[in-house]
């Protein structure tokens, strides 16, 4: 199965329009770096750039680096010289770890490659992030293993948690019409993947400032 880890870095710049209600970064020189792993419910739809603009929405310039592979299991993700090199050398202030879902497992290995992972990430100064993904168009009742496997894993690193899975299905029961899917029920659509971005961002956001400030 086809795999990239695109160096290639998506910048968006500082605007000068303050949110309502929340925090705004002063120095508009600030940056974060942000390092995403997983596969296609990573790239489709380009989140992480869409990541990116929620934080240029912000006032925070983000530079983003995905190294992701159609089909792929974080252990496979483990195995690859060039992760261990990119976490421990790329010089992240958040690397975002996102595992195969559909179907999803088996959990055993991803817990054994998000510990591994993990190491490095906290050796290289950087802070995890589990973003949790979400279960198949009309199977609400699969999402409880999702969330409880991300979850654990969240507190065995002790990783901030990104409820991406737990917040789409709590949107699709208010808003049962929404089109967060693609056409094959797995993929997210734009929105989907539009919403999978700014929890993301807003899980990433509230620890930088805090850290901040």
């Amino acid at each position: 199965m086809k795999r990239s880890c695109s160096l290639a870095i998506v910048t968006t710049m500082l605007l000068s329009v303050a949110v309502e209600s929340q925090p705004v970064v002063e120095n508009h020189t600030a940056n974060l770096k942000v390092l995403f792993i997983g596969n296609s419910h990573t790239f489709v739809n380009d989140m992480p750039a869409l990541f990116s603009e929620a934080a240029r929405r912000d006032n925070i310039r983000c530079d983003v680096v995905m190294c992701t592979g159609s089909g792929w299991h974080l252990s496979q993700h483990v195995k690859e010289p060039d992760i261990r090199f990119n976490i421990l050398h790329g010089h992240y202030d958040y690397v975002v770890l996102q595992e195969y879902t559909h179907p999803f497992g088996p959990e055993k290995s991803m817990h054994e490659a998000v510990a591994k992972l993990g190491e490095w990430i906290r050796a290289a100064g950087s802070t995890p992030v589990m973003y949790m993904t979400w279960a198949k168009k009309g199977h609400p009742e699969e999402q409880a293993e999702l969330t409880n496997a991300y979850t654990s894993c969240a507190k065995e690193i002790n990783a901030l948690l990104a409820p991406v899975g737990v917040e789409w299905w709590k949107l699709l029961a208010e808003n049962p019409d929404l089109d967060l899917y693609r056409s094959d029920g797995e993929h997210a659509s734009l929105k989907g993947s539009t919403l999978a971005a700014d929890i993301i961002w807003k899980t990433i956001k509230q620890d930088y400032l805090a850290k901040k400030y």
